[in-house]
């Protein structure tokens, strides 16, 4: 009963999460789950994408700013995402892209859409909603609305209201003795028609805060074990907490 307690004190504690309010990072993404062939690689293999960030700690909120685009940044709400400037003005904004991404024929295996891919707003809004997650971790059960409730030896499950995660609103952490996560299981329909699981490593403290610095999205097979194709691979350089 006590393993939330447990969870958040190994990830520096709430009392210092609830002290911060900002983030940035440097982080690559990459994976067949974002169906996107974001840097036309040979063969439409996915090729992974470096962002640097800017972020709530309160509610989901990023803007990304690719290494390859220079003009522009992104900025991501769960019930919004814009393509801007670097000075401001709106180039595009679509609402509720989670609607769109249910309705976009996505849910196959590998997460390979049937019909036609992502565009470039679902895409961003895909990243947008996984890096905020990434780096929040089990915070994630902080944001208003939300609740970490104890399931079993191990096991936290975090539940986000739906306006906080469309995507993917509950989660489930597998946590050692040590209250460190070294799993977390989930299911996102509007990409993917199975549960997930993203392996957690390389676990690193940026002003008190743990973070996993390496994540890999597998699918977990009808024996119920993981997979051994990585459907998504988020690495994370270098985070700064204010």
């Amino acid at each position: 009963m006590f393993l939330a307690r447990d969870v958040f004190k190994a990830y520096g504690g709430k009392r210092r999460w609830n002290r911060l309010t900002t983030f940035s990072a440097h982080v690559s993404i990459g994976g067949s789950l974002l169906g996107m062939d974001w840097a036309g690689a040979p063969g439409g293999r996915p090729m992974s994408r470096e962002f640097a960030l800017e972020g709530d700690t309160r509610s989901p909120r990023l803007k990304l700013f690719s290494s390859t685009d220079t003009d522009r940044y992104v900025l991501y709400r769960p019930d919004r995402i814009e393509i801007r400037t670097r000075r401001d003005a709106l180039i595009m904004g679509v609402d509720h892209p989670a609607a769109a991404l249910a309705a976009n024929g996505l849910g196959r295996p590998l997460g390979r859409p049937l019909g036609r891919p992502l565009d470039e707003a679902q895409g961003l809004f895909l990243t947008g909603n996984v890096l905020w997650s990434a780096i929040a971790g089990p915070f994630a059960g902080l944001v208003p609305g939300a609740k970490a409730v104890t399931v079993g030896a191990g096991q936290l499950d975090i539940h986000l209201p739906p306006h906080a995660d469309p995507l993917c609103p509950r989660r489930r952490l597998l946590a050692r003795g040590d209250g460190v996560a070294h799993r977390c299981d989930y299911q996102m329909p509007h990409v993917h028609p199975g549960v997930l699981a993203d392996m957690l490593s390389a676990y690193v403290s940026f002003n008190g805060i743990l973070v996993a610095t390496l994540r890999r999205a597998l699918a977990i097979e009808p024996d119920g074990r993981p997979g051994t194709n990585s459907l998504l691979d988020v690495e994370i350089f270098d985070v700064r907490f204010q």
